[in-house]
């Protein structure tokens, strides 16, 4: 597999080859998603907003930023892994903004990359793989669990007198707020959304006093979505009933886990377990 780098301003139309991946925390001005073509976009593997910041593309500064970026980069091997491992034996392009292009994060996150060892894991052979009776079991007691309380959690949005779509974009905001990543783009992803449904969905939240946005201070073609008072109040007690629901049935999740540690290890479920 080979590692590229790119500025995704400089394309060919023809465009570049590979598994196509946006390194930057930012979207890029002026590129659509159509323009992009993007495989993924890892936010999780650039530099960090406070060592962004503080780098501000100055070169006098850039044999410092590349090794505080490395340390960095060094205690996120699982993320760079996973990143590898998904391009399927690809080759991987690494896309950014920057104009300067001797001074780009994306060429210390190529060197990271093409540094880490090869996995030796070895990939599981299904072939021959011969399940059980209580294999199938446990997976539909599974699923039905899960879809389970995917019905608790409608109903309960709703005699909160929210739609399922506004609570799950609520507890999204929420979570993002701590990371400073709540832009509507961040949470078009989160929910697996169009962006112009994610505007709309967001639009109807601020109307309902629910939410309230801002422009980035660090980027002001950014919006920084947050939860008002209101929509923090509403928040807090569906999430009280979720967690009283989840504390509820945690001994059959336990169960559960216990039946999957002992399929991982071809061992049999412990004896008396049902499901």
């Amino acid at each position: 597999m080979k590692i590229s780098i790119l500025r995704i301003y400089d394309e060919a139309p023809h465009k570049g080859k590979g598994y196509r991946v946006l390194v930057d925390r930012l979207w890029p001005r002026g590129i659509t998603k159509d323009r992009a073509e993007l495989d993924e976009w890892c936010k999780e593997l650039s530099p960090s907003p406070k060592l962004r910041i503080w780098y501000g593309h100055d070169p006098a500064k850039w044999p410092e930023f590349s090794k505080k970026y490395k340390k960095e980069l060094d205690k996120k091997k699982d993320e760079a892994r996973g990143l590898l491992k998904r391009t399927r034996k690809k080759n991987l392009l690494l896309l950014y903004g920057a104009k300067d292009k001797e001074h780009t994060h994306a060429l210390v996150l190529k060197d990271f990359l093409e540094s880490l060892p090869p996995s030796t894991a070895k990939i599981k052979q299904t072939d021959n793989l011969v399940l059980t009776d209580e294999d199938y079991e446990m997976l539909a007691s599974f699923r039905f669990a899960l879809r389970r309380f995917l019905a608790f959690s409608k109903t309960a949005a709703r005699r909160s007198n929210l739609t399922p779509r506004q609570h799950q974009a609520l507890l999204g905001i929420r979570a993002m707020q701590a990371k400073s990543v709540s832009s509507i783009s961040d949470l078009a992803a989160f929910l697996i959304l169009r962006h112009n449904s994610t505007v709309e969905l967001v639009d109807r939240l601020i109307a309902a006093g629910l939410v309230k946005k801002a422009v980035d201070p660090e980027d002001g073609r950014r919006v920084i979505l947050s939860l008002t008072k209101r929509g923090e109040k509403r928040l807090t007690a569906l999430s009280q009933t979720h967690l009283d629901e989840l504390e509820y049935i945690e001994p059959e999740l336990q169960r559960f886990l216990e039946r999957l540690r002992s399929y991982k290890r071809g061992k049999p479920a412990p004896a008396g377990h049902s499901y």
